[in-house]
């Protein structure tokens, strides 16, 4: 494979200088000539704006080698519709491209940082720069590179196709918020594995906002994963299908919520598979959407926005949960969530944090009263091992809820409301004062 050295081309390693010119120059010149490796040597820091990846290129950083992204809007592109976004590595409808090697890409976050407070999060300037933005690629390898810093998403991959991602390194400020790890967005036949990921936004979210294309055919294993919003999030965002998922094999520790389905728009979530997953989560400040919830399942639309949307088929085995919030599934409505089954999933409520719990969060409200923000739709609640709402077909088998250090708003082992069909095969648990709370009600 030929290989083309950027500082052949002009790039110094000062931290200083804008090297996307001469960088750019190497990948067009190895496109040209059929492909091959850009190499970006160890030994410094190479400070650049935007820089377009084309076919055939492999853009390798070697180990103390590190990319570091400018802040500087001048100095970046803005990509295409309908992203419409800046970013530092882009690629366009590319084949065969990979990013390697055991070096650093800095996204510079810091940069864009206004100011923080210690409620454990940090004020941004809202327009900041993506890291890693690829549109319509195909083919696409991203392998034992370190992210760190990113100031909006790390990768973004808008209606890729046939992606391989495995051994990265993600390491952002988990007080910075929107600041995600791996975005699949409208992508297909994505293999993500061995990574660990350390975020404040989520580290590993599967939507469809970008193309128009579904989110389908997705392996996620052999991950450690740390966030302050959710570790796992399939959708959230999107008019489209996310089907034929499954995330095996998993740690989460040190998060807010643990594994998340969150539908808001129109659109199918079906055939979700979670297994062998070891989950613990915490309380943190308000500002971070999130009650410490270990699995959430959450049908609730937009504000001013019609849901048609059904979350559909989603297992959950072999799961091992700790934290100061259980099992949450909320339906806004009848029909919006069923056929949902746990087997194996046993869940220990402790408190763990300073902050306050004994709360539900349904942000983003579809009704906030008039002058209210997004920061509406925490409700005071009383917190039991599982709370189900509106939700039809529903089964535990083989499932426990045990509790550790109660507060006093704990109540049930299993809380259910207007669910019909809610099955419970070998089930155990018990209330926090069976003097007091039957461990099961349902109305």
């Amino acid at each position: 494979m030929p290989t083309h050295n950027i500082k052949d081309y002009g790039a110094v390693s000062d931290g200083k200088t804008n090297n996307a010119q001469p960088i750019q120059k190497a990948i067009d010149t190895c496109h040209e000539e059929g492909g091959g490796q850009v190499l970006i040597p160890s030994g410094g820091t190479y400070f650049t704006g935007t820089i377009e990846l084309k076919s055939n290129i492999d853009l390798h950083l070697e180990y103390g080698a590190t990319l570091l992204c400018t802040a500087d809007f001048n100095e970046t592109t803005t990509f295409r519709e309908p992203y419409r976004v800046s970013a530092i590595i882009t690629a366009n409808h590319a084949k065969r491209i990979t990013i390697s090697g055991g070096g650093t890409i800095d996204g510079n976050g810091r940069a864009f940082v206004k100011e923080s407070d210690s409620n454990y999060i940090k004020r941004t300037h809202l327009k900041r720069t993506f890291t890693i933005l690829l549109g319509d690629c195909t083919q696409v390898t991203l392998r034992d590179v370190v992210i760190r810093d990113t100031a909006v998403w790390a990768i973004w991959l808008g209606s890729c196709d046939d992606i391989s991602i495995t051994g990265l390194r993600i390491d952002n400020d988990t007080m910075l918020p929107n600041n995600n790890g791996i975005v699949v967005d409208g992508s297909s036949n994505v293999r993500i594995s061995d990574c660990h990921i350390s975020t404040g936004d989520d580290s590993i979210c599967l939507k469809t906002t970008g193309g128009g294309f579904p989110t389908s055919n997705v392996i996620v294993r052999g991950c450690t994963l740390i966030s302050t919003s959710a570790a796992i999030m399939v959708g959230l965002e999107g008019h489209r299908n996310i089907r034929n998922v499954l995330f095996d094999s998993i740690i989460i520790h040190s998060s807010n919520r643990g594994i998340a389905i969150h539908l808001c728009d129109d659109g199918l979530i079906e055939n979700i598979v979670f297994s062998n997953i070891l989950v613990e989560t915490r309380l943190f400040d308000l500002e971070w959407w999130g009650r410490s919830e270990v699995i959430y399942v959450a049908a609730i639309p937009w504000p001013n926005a019609k849901l048609r949307g059904t979350i559909r088929r989603v297992r959950f085995s072999n799961i091992l949960c700790t934290g100061e919030t259980g099992i949450f599934i909320y339906g806004w409505q009848q029909g919006l969530i069923q056929d949902v089954q746990f087997d194996n999933v046993r869940v220990t409520i402790s408190k763990t944090s300073r902050w306050p719990g004994g709360s539900i969060d349904l942000r983003p409200y579809p009704r906030p009263p008039p002058g209210q923000t997004w920061s509406y739709g925490v409700f005071e609640q009383t917190i039991s091992g599982v709370y189900i709402k509106c939700a039809k077909d529903i089964l535990f088998r083989n499932c426990e809820v045990q509790w550790g250090k109660i507060p006093e708003y704990c109540r049930h082992a299993i809380e259910a409301h207007q669910v019909e069909g809610l099955s419970l095969e070998n089930f155990r648990g018990r209330s926090v004062d069976p003097r007091k709370y039957p461990p099961v009600i349902q109305d």
